[in-house]
Protein backbone atom coordinates (compact mmCIF):
# COMPACT_ATOMS: atom_id res chain seq x y z
CA UNK A 1 0.00 0.00 0.00
CA UNK A 2 1.51 3.47 -0.90
CA UNK A 3 2.17 5.56 1.77
CA UNK A 4 0.47 9.24 1.02
CA UNK A 5 2.41 11.82 -0.10
CA UNK A 6 1.27 14.18 2.69
CA UNK A 7 2.27 11.42 5.35
CA UNK A 8 5.52 11.41 3.87
CA UNK A 9 6.06 15.36 3.81
CA UNK A 10 4.75 15.63 7.45
CA UNK A 11 7.17 13.22 8.69
CA UNK A 12 10.16 14.27 7.39
CA UNK A 13 9.74 17.73 7.94
CA UNK A 14 9.10 16.58 11.86
CA UNK A 15 12.04 14.78 11.72
CA UNK A 16 14.02 18.43 9.94
CA UNK A 17 12.68 19.81 12.95
CA UNK A 18 13.90 17.54 15.40
CA UNK A 19 17.49 17.77 14.46
CA UNK A 20 16.99 21.53 14.25
CA UNK A 21 15.75 21.78 17.62
CA UNK A 22 18.32 19.55 19.11
CA UNK A 23 21.48 21.58 17.17
CA UNK A 24 19.49 24.87 18.59
CA UNK A 25 19.58 23.58 22.19
CA UNK A 26 23.07 23.10 22.05
CA UNK A 27 24.15 26.12 20.14
CA UNK A 28 22.12 28.29 22.55
CA UNK A 29 23.91 26.39 25.71
CA UNK A 30 27.37 26.60 23.86
CA UNK A 31 26.79 30.48 23.42
CA UNK A 32 25.19 30.81 27.07
CA UNK A 33 28.47 29.23 28.42
CA UNK A 34 30.87 31.31 26.67
CA UNK A 35 29.12 34.44 27.29
CA UNK A 36 28.57 34.31 30.90
CA UNK A 37 28.91 36.60 33.68
CA UNK A 38 29.27 35.33 37.24
CA UNK A 39 29.91 36.96 40.50
CA UNK A 40 27.66 40.40 39.59
CA UNK A 41 24.53 38.64 41.87
CA UNK A 42 24.39 35.24 43.42
CA UNK A 43 20.28 34.55 42.58
CA UNK A 44 21.15 35.80 39.08
CA UNK A 45 24.26 33.09 38.87
CA UNK A 46 21.88 30.72 40.02
CA UNK A 47 19.28 31.41 37.59
CA UNK A 48 21.69 31.45 34.70
CA UNK A 49 22.77 27.53 35.93
CA UNK A 50 19.67 26.64 36.18
CA UNK A 51 19.18 27.74 32.40
CA UNK A 52 22.27 25.59 31.39
CA UNK A 53 20.70 22.57 33.31
CA UNK A 54 17.38 22.97 31.28
CA UNK A 55 18.85 23.29 28.08
CA UNK A 56 21.51 20.93 28.77
CA UNK A 57 18.38 18.54 29.09
CA UNK A 58 16.43 19.26 26.60
CA UNK A 59 19.66 18.29 24.09
CA UNK A 60 20.13 15.17 25.92
CA UNK A 61 16.56 14.46 25.22
CA UNK A 62 16.63 15.45 21.89
CA UNK A 63 19.62 13.14 21.17
CA UNK A 64 17.97 10.12 23.00
CA UNK A 65 15.03 10.88 20.51
CA UNK A 66 17.57 11.12 17.39
CA UNK A 67 19.21 8.12 18.51
CA UNK A 68 15.64 6.11 18.44
CA UNK A 69 14.62 7.46 14.76
CA UNK A 70 16.75 4.71 12.67
CA UNK A 71 15.64 1.78 15.65
CA UNK A 72 12.32 2.75 15.24
CA UNK A 73 12.31 2.25 11.02
CA UNK A 74 14.32 -0.94 11.67
CA UNK A 75 11.60 -2.24 14.44
CA UNK A 76 8.57 -0.69 11.99
CA UNK A 77 10.58 -2.66 8.56
CA UNK A 78 10.84 -5.39 10.50
CA UNK A 79 7.49 -6.04 12.50
CA UNK A 80 5.32 -5.20 8.38
CA UNK A 81 7.98 -7.98 6.92
CA UNK A 82 7.58 -10.54 9.87
CA UNK A 83 3.58 -9.44 9.31
CA UNK A 84 3.92 -10.51 5.41
CA UNK A 85 5.34 -13.62 6.08
CA UNK A 86 3.17 -14.67 8.49
CA UNK A 87 0.21 -13.83 6.18
CA UNK A 88 2.13 -16.20 3.51
CA UNK A 89 2.65 -19.01 5.62
CA UNK A 90 -1.37 -19.02 6.67
CA UNK A 91 -2.35 -18.49 2.90
CA UNK A 92 -0.56 -21.67 2.34
CA UNK A 93 -1.93 -24.02 4.98
CA UNK A 94 -5.21 -23.09 4.04
CA UNK A 95 -4.95 -24.16 1.01
CA UNK A 96 -3.96 -27.20 2.49
CA UNK A 97 -0.05 -27.08 3.31
CA UNK A 98 1.16 -29.07 6.04
CA UNK A 99 5.22 -28.89 5.56
CA UNK A 100 7.42 -26.30 5.09
CA UNK A 101 11.03 -25.93 4.05
CA UNK A 102 12.89 -24.62 6.80
CA UNK A 103 16.85 -24.84 6.07
CA UNK A 104 17.90 -27.84 5.16
CA UNK A 105 14.65 -29.76 7.03
CA UNK A 106 10.78 -29.84 6.59
CA UNK A 107 8.86 -27.86 9.47
CA UNK A 108 5.30 -28.65 10.37
CA UNK A 109 3.45 -25.24 9.15
CA UNK A 110 1.78 -24.83 12.97
CA UNK A 111 5.60 -24.59 14.00
CA UNK A 112 6.96 -22.08 11.95
CA UNK A 113 3.22 -20.15 11.72
CA UNK A 114 3.32 -19.99 15.75
CA UNK A 115 7.08 -18.62 15.46
CA UNK A 116 6.47 -15.63 12.94
CA UNK A 117 3.73 -14.86 15.24
CA UNK A 118 5.81 -14.77 18.86
CA UNK A 119 8.56 -12.76 16.62
CA UNK A 120 5.98 -10.43 15.24
CA UNK A 121 4.39 -9.80 18.28
CA UNK A 122 8.21 -9.14 19.84
CA UNK A 123 8.81 -6.33 17.29
CA UNK A 124 5.35 -4.93 17.42
CA UNK A 125 6.14 -4.55 21.03
CA UNK A 126 9.46 -3.22 20.74
CA UNK A 127 7.96 -0.46 17.65
CA UNK A 128 4.75 0.18 20.39
CA UNK A 129 7.86 0.92 23.24
CA UNK A 130 8.95 3.27 21.03
CA UNK A 131 6.41 5.02 19.52
CA UNK A 132 5.44 5.54 23.08
CA UNK A 133 8.42 6.76 24.37
CA UNK A 134 8.74 9.46 21.55
CA UNK A 135 6.34 12.29 22.66
CA UNK A 136 6.95 11.99 26.42
CA UNK A 137 10.74 12.41 25.30
CA UNK A 138 9.85 15.28 22.93
CA UNK A 139 7.49 16.84 25.46
CA UNK A 140 10.43 17.15 28.15
CA UNK A 141 12.72 18.38 25.23
CA UNK A 142 10.52 21.29 24.10
CA UNK A 143 9.91 22.17 28.07
CA UNK A 144 13.09 22.14 29.21
CA UNK A 145 14.16 24.50 26.16
CA UNK A 146 11.39 26.91 27.02
CA UNK A 147 12.25 26.70 30.59
CA UNK A 148 15.99 26.96 29.96
CA UNK A 149 15.87 30.22 27.70
CA UNK A 150 13.39 31.83 29.51
CA UNK A 151 15.39 31.59 32.86
CA UNK A 152 18.30 32.70 30.00
CA UNK A 153 16.36 35.49 29.53
CA UNK A 154 15.76 36.05 33.17
CA UNK A 155 19.31 35.69 34.32
CA UNK A 156 20.27 38.27 31.29
CA UNK A 157 18.18 40.76 31.72
CA UNK A 158 17.88 41.00 35.93
CA UNK A 159 20.39 43.17 36.66
CA UNK A 160 19.93 45.80 33.54
CA UNK A 161 15.97 45.93 34.19
CA UNK A 162 16.94 46.55 38.01
CA UNK A 163 19.43 49.07 36.78
CA UNK A 164 17.09 50.62 34.60
CA UNK A 165 14.18 50.60 37.99
CA UNK A 166 16.72 52.28 40.12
Amino acid sequence: MPVDLNLEIAQRMKEKFGFYITALTFTVLGLATQTAKFGICSYVDIIELSAWLFLFVSGIFGLSRLELLPVAYEARFHAKGLNNELKNYEDHKANGKTLVLGGEDTVPIDEVIENRRTLQAKAQERMESIEKSTPIKYSIQKWAFIIGISLMLVSRSAIPINSLMN
